[in-house]
């Protein structure tokens, strides 16, 4: 993860449109998925999310020496 990347504490908003799911996000994130794609997206969310819980969170992140990350 990029250190200087801040994480977004406000969730995305998401809504079935004409057969598309989409997601509104923070700072103008925008995007239009399939239902299937959107399935497995929210999936893979959940299961980085529930690994995410599990790691402290690095207490140098600021100086570039944060704790690698486990790839979902």
């Amino acid at each position: 993860m990029n250190d200087r990347l801040k994480p977004e504490d406000e969730p995305g908003v998401a809504a079935a449109e004409q057969g598309q799911v989409t997601l509104d996000g923070p700072n103008g994130l925008a995007i239009a998925m399939t239902p299937a794609a959107a399935a497995e997206t929210g999936r893979r969310l959940i299961e980085a999310a529930r690994l995410a819980e599990q790691q402290s969170p690095p207490s140098n992140a600021m100086d570039g020496h944060s704790e690698a990350s486990e790839d979902v």
